[in-house]
């Protein structure tokens, strides 16, 4: 066993490719193996479509399992929080995004219930600032 799950284990032998395939091995032996077993070609035969679907799934299922882990999240800074004795908050939240810093700040007065929000963006090469638009967000 590879120690991969069960199914996935079962895959190169359902391909016919050994369990270390480039991934260029694989998509030819997927073309080869569904150029035979398409149910279009086999209309005679019923388990030629069960046959086309697990040879589709297994390379489905191989080729995501070589792709690189997407990239991660931005770099996303925590909120800070600043409560006032006036019955007011104030959270801020900053995310760099390609080479701009986004920061949002929002006020709520706690007894009415009111809440405005400002977004800034920061050029980081150029230093220069403006604030966004809701219809920018």
């Amino acid at each position: 066993m590879t120690g991969l799950p069960l199914f996935l284990a079962a895959c190169p032998d359902i391909l016919g490719v050994s369990t270390y395939a480039d991934m260029s091995e694989i998509k030819a032996a997927f073309r080869r193996e569904a150029l035979i077993w398409h149910p279009d070609r086999n209309m005679d035969d019923p388990s030629a479509s069960e046959r086309f679907v697990a040879i589709s799934n297994c390379y489905d299922q191989l080729t995501n399992s070589r792709k690189e882990p997407p990239s991660p999240p931005p770099q996303t800074f925590h909120a800070s929080f600043a409560f006032k004795m006036s019955g007011t908050s104030q959270s801020t939240s900053t995310v760099i995004r390609n080479g701009k810093k986004i920061t949002t700040t929002i006020k709520r007065d706690l007894g009415s219930g009111t809440e405005e929000r400002t977004v800034t963006e920061e050029d980081l090469t150029t230093g220069t600032i403006r604030k966004l638009n809701h219809h920018e967000l």
